[in-house]
């Protein structure tokens, strides 16, 4: 029988330190509120709660059209977890007595929590835009930049797993990378582990950093601007003394050799341009400025390194 007993239950959020974000160890405090509905007494109330361990009571007795919302109280204690799945419904029942018949009613309460992204600022120069220190060009098309001002071009950043690198946890493309060699990408809360952080190009190696990288806090930095911080130390050093991402691997298959100087080769005999993966060095025209680049790293049989 449901229809003697009421139970309200409502919780509140407690922010705990560090504030302003939801993090595990944030609480819930319930309450409880029950109401007599019915014409007869009811006695030995209990609440049943199987998330939490409520405190108080029983409520020893309860007149018809009474209420009681300070008897029972019980806190929840947040995880990892909770946060990732982006809510925590908990539902209680109470239970009274008049006699030997039992009333219950059931109530839930449903947090959600909106999570804000993780934020991951990389660094990184392509050989082929590179123009000097801090700086690289802005591709080109046919028309002029292929991007907005300020865009050298776009990039795919990978998140690959610690324990299996073959394992793509995230990926995300048409990253804008800044003429600045500065590229800043959303990563959704849930991944919060180490990765190895991936850089692909349209026409570059693949590189991955040295180290899986920790997004345990909201907002992470990492610069490709060493061989210490690339698997493999696996970058080209420039006679400016910065370093850069090899370039020239124009069919993607993780190492410049005849493959790809074949395609740039038969581009510049045909005068194409535009926005092409076969430019190398990104100035709109496949010509023998893009043959250098290839045929230099094939000299040096540059190759993708990664865990």
């Amino acid at each position: 029988v449901n229809n003697k007993i009421e139970l309200a239950k409502t919780g509140t959020y407690i922010d705990n330190a560090p504030t302003g974000i939801y993090n595990a160890g944030d609480q819930i405090a319930y309450e409880f509120a029950v109401s007599n509905i019915g014409d007869l007494t009811l006695t030995d109330i209990l609440i049943n709660d199987p998330m939490v361990s409520v405190t108080g009571g029983p409520i020893l007795s309860l007149a018809p059209g009474a209420g009681d919302n300070t008897t029972f109280s019980a806190v929840y204690t947040l995880t990892e977890a909770d946060l990732i799945a982006g809510s925590v419904t908990n539902t209680a029942t109470v239970i009274g007595f008049e006699g030997s018949n039992a009333y219950y009613d059931s109530d839930n309460d449903v947090q959600t929590f909106t999570l804000p992204d993780r934020i991951l600022e990389l660094e990184v120069f392509l050989e082929g835009l590179y123009d000097g220190p801090g700086v690289m060009r802005q591709a080109m098309d046919e028309n002029g930049p292929h991007f907005g001002a300020g865009i050298a071009d776009h990039i795919t950043v990978e998140l690959h797993s610690a324990a299996d690198y073959n394992s793509i946890v995230y990926a995300i493309d048409d990253v804008e990378l800044g003429i600045n060699g500065q590229a800043t990408v959303q990563i959704p809360y849930i991944y919060s582990g180490s990765y190895y952080v991936t850089i692909r190009h349209r026409n570059s190696l693949e590189t991955a950093s040295s180290v899986p990288v920790s997004l345990s806090s909201g907002s992470v930095s990492y610069a490709f601007d060493a061989p210490s911080k690339v698997y493999g130390g696996n970058l080209l050093l420039m006679l400016t003394g910065e370093y850069v991402i090899f370039g020239g691997d124009v069919n993607q298959d993780g190492i410049v050799d005849t493959a790809d100087m074949t395609p740039v080769d038969n581009d510049a005999a045909g005068f194409v341009s535009g926005y092409n993966a076969n430019d190398a060095n990104g100035d709109g025209i496949v010509d023998t400025a893009d043959m250098t680049i290839v045929d230099n790293n094939a000299a040096g049989f540059a190759g993708s390194i990664t865990p």
